[in-house]
């Protein structure tokens, strides 16, 4: 089933934007990161937080438009791009398994 990833960036970032392809889902902030303070997305429909060093809410830096990810069954392709193309950051994304057995 689908599931909801945790998105964490770390490094030095302006307007990170977040997009899976294969769903045209994207999450782009109004924001900027430097080392070594970090960005954590959490797409848990339940819970839909945006904050910088697990406790700074971020939730107003978020573009009209964007879209909390889901990551359906299968592969996703998820691009990570930032405004400034010479920043330097990475996003990591974890995410529990959504294969249900009997």
């Amino acid at each position: 089933s689908t599931v909801f990833p945790l998105i964490t960036i770390r490094g030095n970032v302006n307007t990170p934007t977040i997009t899976n392809l294969d769903t045209n889902e994207s999450v782009t902030l109004y924001t900027s990161n430097t080392e070594p303070d970090t960005i954590e997305i959490n797409n848990t429909p339940t819970l839909h937080t945006i904050t910088r060093n697990g406790t700074d809410n971020l939730y107003q830096t978020l573009a009209e438009g964007s879209k909390f990810l889901t990551l359906p069954p299968g592969t996703s392709r998820i691009q990570f791009r930032s405004e400034n193309k010479a920043d330097v950051a990475v996003a990591e994304i974890k995410y529990l398994s959504g294969y249900i057995g009997v």
